[in-house]
């Protein structure tokens, strides 16, 4: 082959290139956390729990136990391997501080997440293997976050 003939290939190759595939986190997990709660006293509350994430680009709506905990968040690729990233969450209930951050390595979810309310703090550990990339029927977020739309409501504070 001649110089010229190889670079050229190579370039075809590059563009005809499928498109990459943004990271996908839809579907059902199945699994469990580990909470560390101080209420005055401490203890230890384990749980299994099915976690049900509605996917629309880069934004989710998780709805974990049937409702028990809702939160809207925010995936984000790794730049090197597409099946990895991370998932910013953030709980809709406006008496909870609760954030969390789950890395995500295929299908399987790990992370953390920390709340606070004025009667205690937690401390969880999430662990979730996803069962189904099937998309849930849930609505997360009351009146700020649902199925078909994911948006999460902004709120403008003003200091004096």
């Amino acid at each position: 082959m001649s110089k010229g003939i190889v670079p050229a290939f190579v370039a075809a190759a590059l563009l005809t290139a499928a498109p990459a595939q943004a990271l996908d986190v839809q579907g059902t997990w199945t699994g469990r956390q580990v909470c560390k709660v101080f209420n005055g006293g401490k203890f230890v509350d384990k749980f299994e729990s099915v976690m049900e994430i509605v996917q629309t680009g880069n934004e989710v709506a998780i709805d974990v136990d049937g409702g028990e905990y809702v939160y809207f968040g925010t995936v984000i690729e790794s730049q090197t391997v597409p099946t990895k990233g991370e998932i910013g969450l953030t709980d809709c209930d406006p008496d909870s501080d609760e954030v969390g951050r789950l890395k995500i390595s295929g299908n399987k979810a790990k992370g953390i997440s920390i709340y606070r309310t004025d009667e205690e703090n937690d401390t969880c550990k999430w662990k979730y293997a996803r069962a189904s990339t099937a998309a849930p029927a849930i609505t997360a977020c009351p009146d700020s976050v649902t199925t078909t739309t994911i948006a999460p409501t902004t709120t403008t504070m003003t200091v004096p």
